[in-house]
């Protein structure tokens, strides 16, 4: 090709193609000679981009070749479909997180109905009255006792100023309770408990001794208060006849109070609760027996329980169990059970016995909530060198005997599968050597089945394994060596369930 004249840069260009026959220009420029068309194309060459235009030369065999640099155009164009493409990528990520939010957040609204349900049950169940009403006096809930003691149903009350419908605005005796009630907003500690004048729906009367327990919102306001009644009217009543002594009036409350203390529910005080039901390791004091255990709950409030007491000389009674769900429900069936068991752990002879009694009693009182229990009870005879246990569905438990680890295997159905006491087949417990040195290690099922990143679960081969390494140290640092290990195994995958683990060390 002859070039009659290009500038610097189409010179640059020139050298290029003018070296190459079949370049891809020179063939474009050889279709046009002699012709009227005009050619336009984007083109590489070298590392620049360019658009090419061809206008033959009228009359002659020449052609005008315009270039121009689009390099940067094309960079910008490619660097926005790249662009384009990651935002793509990042909102089809994102819809995916949001879809697993959606998900995640609709199975803990449900989670959360079903033991809201089951609370609500054993709320409308107690025979006392249970309200909670807002920092500006609102009725938000009045459970079945409330409409029996103050005629009021639910929709007349709900909503509702507290001073309007079931308190007055002043005592006989002259006390104001507009004030008291504004009071218990601002200063909720000093109403722990306390008693004053009521009125029912058609007018009557009424004394009644109330625990009061504040729930605060995250900036530490009170939000609402729960308040736990008794009706007392008679024992006013009676006091004010026969002028009996104020003590009498301040014992029945505080009666009330311990009794409130009882009741598990969505408060902060659940968890202070429920930790001082179990066991303390600093007033066991035992020259046969040394204990440890470590207890992590899922929520604020936990599932598992055990206990472990001297019922005669020389012999130790153990009970573990975990109570079916997790958070303020299982709370509240740990406190039942716990209720129950305090009574026959002294009376009941055998493992076994125990827990045909608590199934009875568990299932008789309960039904209606459809749970399980799995629990297994231990008798330690320090004189005999035995245990002797029942396990009502309970995961297998360890006994490490001089080193060799024993599975204590489950001995009876779970308690609540069963509802015809009559059907259930009496089981007998066993009893196996349980010499000095030798160690009991107890666990809820929340330990064996945690789950790391992976999703494999922690399992009992891996249990065995770390018992096995376990050096000669005192029953605290061998509990701890394990909950380590089960940490360390879990990283920063979330609790599923509670974890417990007990270890008995016989001296």
């Amino acid at each position: 090709a002859d070039i009659l004249y290009t500038n610097q840069p189409g010179l640059e260009i020139m050298k290029e193609i003018n070296s190459n026959d079949e370049h891809e220009i020179i063939i474009r420029t050889r279709q046009i000679v002699n012709s009227d068309k005009v050619e336009v194309f984007d083109i590489k060459i070298g590392e620049k981009c360019y658009s090419i235009t061809l206008r033959a030369v009228k009359d002659t065999d020449y052609v005008n070749v315009y270039g121009k640099d689009i390099t940067d155009k094309i960079q910008a164009k490619e660097e926005l479909v790249n662009l384009n493409n990651s935002l793509e990528d990042r909102v089809k990520q994102r819809t995916l997180e949001l879809e697993k939010e959606i998900q995640e957040r609709r199975k803990a609204e449900e989670l959360l109905r079903e033991s809201e349900m089951k609370y609500r049950e054993l709320v409308e169940s107690a025979n006392s009255i249970i309200i909670r009403w807002n920092y500006r006096g609102e009725i938000i809930f009045y459970n079945d006792f409330a409409e029996k003691k103050f005629g009021y149903r639910p929709e007349e009350i709900l909503g509702r100023n507290i001073l309007e419908t079931i308190v007055p605005e002043e005592e006989e005796g002259g006390r104001n309770l507009r004030s008291v009630m504004f009071d218990i907003i601002e200063n909720p500690d000093k109403y722990i408990w306390h008693i004053n004048e009521n009125v029912k729906k058609n007018g009557k009367k009424m004394w009644v001794a109330w625990a009061n327990r504040a729930i605060y919102d995250k900036y530490g306001k009170v939000r609402e208060i729960l308040s736990i009644g008794n009706d007392i009217s008679r024992q006013k009543y009676a006091e004010e006849q026969l002028k009996l002594s104020k003590k009498e009036a301040e014992d029945k409350a505080k009666k009330l109070s311990k009794m409130y203390s009882r009741i598990q529910s969505e408060l902060e005080l659940a968890r202070k609760i429920q930790t001082k039901i179990l066991p303390s390791v600093d007033t066991f004091h035992s020259d046969k027996l040394e204990y440890y255990y470590e207890y992590q709950p899922l929520e604020e409030v936990g599932g598992d329980f055990f206990d472990i007491d001297e019922i005669a000389d020389g012999i130790f009674r153990v009970m573990i169990t975990d109570a079916t769900g997790h958070g303020i429900q299982a709370g509240l069936i740990t406190m039942a059970i716990k209720s129950e068991y305090e009574e026959l752990k002294w009376k009941v002879a055998d493992p076994a016995t125990v827990l045909e009694e608590l199934g009875y009693r568990f299932t008789y009182k309960f039904s209606a909530l459809n749970i399980i229990l799995p629990c297994i009870v231990i008798d330690i005879n320090s004189i005999q060198d035995t245990i002797t246990y029942a396990s009502a569905g309970y995961p297998r438990q360890i006994l490490l005997q001089n080193g060799n680890p024993l599975w204590l295997e489950r001995t009876e159905p779970i308690i609540g599968l069963n509802r015809n006491r009559m059907l259930v087949k009496k089981k007998e417990s066993r009893t196996y050597k349980y010499r000095p040195g030798d160690i009991l290690f107890l666990f809820s099922d929340g330990l064996t089945e945690t789950r790391n990143p992976e999703k494999k679960i922690f399992g009992d081969e891996r249990l065995l394994d770390m018992i096995h390494h376990l050096k000669e140290n005192s029953i605290k640092d061998s509990i701890n060596y394990i909950f380590s290990g089960i940490e360390e195994f879990r990283k920063e995958e979330p609790l599923r369930d509670d974890i417990t683990i007990l270890g008995i060390h016989r001296l």
